[in-house]
Order: structure tokens, then C-alpha cells, then sequence
């Protein structure tokens, strides 16, 4: 016999919202259905334009982090994925993002979205970016490190043609609506 608690239960779930992503990608669940990503963290090495490419033929994009909630979830990731996989690589992995300065120097926009990287939040290494050599163009993330330690991660500029894994996002989707078993009866009816 269920319980007064098993009704509400079964209840709330049907009300629920749920997103789905595809094969790959971390879903990251905002709030509504309306606000679920999915990123992929990708581990193969590409140039800044190739990550572009390579994203834009799994119709995704760039990741985009405009906010310090959205930088401490693909901290947090990217955490969690270096535990996941044990790979030496990924302790000191740097990602490729989003963002780029190359139509005109210093002035730093999120390519997908051709919006300004908003000086109410950036999260830039000590002494980034610095366009080192003329050729920094593109940004990509990193962990902090100094004496063997590596603690936070933040944003620096690099020269575009280096090799780096990256993150691709894209919208997460809704599950179609739950029907329950009297629904689906009455439809026959």
C-alpha cells in the first residue's frame, strides 16, 4: 500500500523539469529547463580555431564563462575530471575558452556571442594577459601553479596555433513530458 509520502513523491516528479544532454557532455542544471548547458570537456589537442571548428560540427560553441558561479563549476569540473581519469596531463591541462582579442588588441570578446568579456568579471592569471611576443591572441584556462603546487584556476592569453584540449557548449534539452499510465488510457478512449 503506498504511503501519503510515495504520493507526493510521485507527484513532484512529474511536475519536475529534467534536461538531457548528449553522450559526452557534463549537464550543468540551473534551475529550469530553460537554463540547462552542456559542456564537453574535450581531450583532444587543437589550435584555438580548430576547438571553433570542431565544437561549431557537434553544433555547440565556445564556452563563455561570464560569471564567477559558471568559473567555479568548470573549476570544479575540471577538478573532478582529473580525479576521474588519474592523467598526468590534466594536472596541469590548459583549456581553451571562448574568447579572443584578435580584431583589435586588448579589447578581449567572447567569440560566440561577439559580446565583451565584461570588466565586472574577468578572472585573469597575475600579469595576464601580456600578448607575450606580439602573438597572444586567444584565451585559454589554467591552474595556478608555483614550488609544485597548483591551486586556482584563471585565464590567460596564448598564442592561438598552441594545442590545448577545450570546452564546447551547448543548450541542454528538455525530456518530452512524463505521462502517466490513466493518461495514456484516456488517450485510447
Amino acid at each position: 500500500m503506498a504511503s501519503a509520502q510515495d504520493a507526493k513523491d510521485t507527484t513532484d516528479v512529474k511536475k519536475m523539469p529534467y534536461c538531457y544532454c548528449p553522450k559526452g557532455y557534463v549537464l550543468r542544471y540551473m534551475g529550469s529547463i530553460r537554463r540547462c548547458q552542456c559542456y564537453k570537456f574535450v581531450r583532444d589537442l587543437a589550435s584555438w580555431a580548430e576547438a571553433k571548428v570542431y565544437c561549431g560540427v557537434m553544433r555547440a560553441k565556445m564556452v563563455e564563462v561570464k560569471n564567477q558561479a559558471t568559473h567555479d563549476w568548470l573549476e570544479n569540473q575540471m577538478y573532478q575530471q582529473r580525479i576521474k581519469f588519474h592523467h598526468h596531463l590534466l594536472e596541469k591541462a590548459e583549456y581553451w575558452l571562448g574568447a579572443t582579442d584578435l580584431e583589435v588588441e586588448k579589447y578581449w570578446k567572447w567569440d560566440p556571442s561577439n559580446t565583451a568579456v565584461a570588466p565586472t568579471f574577468e578572472h585573469w592569471l597575475p600579469n595576464e594577459p601580456n600578448n607575450y611576443l606580439g602573438y597572444q591572441n586567444c584565451m585559454a584556462m589554467r591552474r595556478r601553479c608555483w614550488d609544485m603546487r597548483c591551486i586556482e584556476y584563471g585565464w590567460f592569453d596564448d598564442d592561438c596555433y598552441q594545442k590545448k584540449f577545450y570546452i564546447c557548449e551547448k543548450r541542454g534539452r528538455p525530456y518530452p513530458p512524463i505521462k502517466e499510465v490513466d493518461d495514456v488510457k484516456d488517450e485510447k478512449a
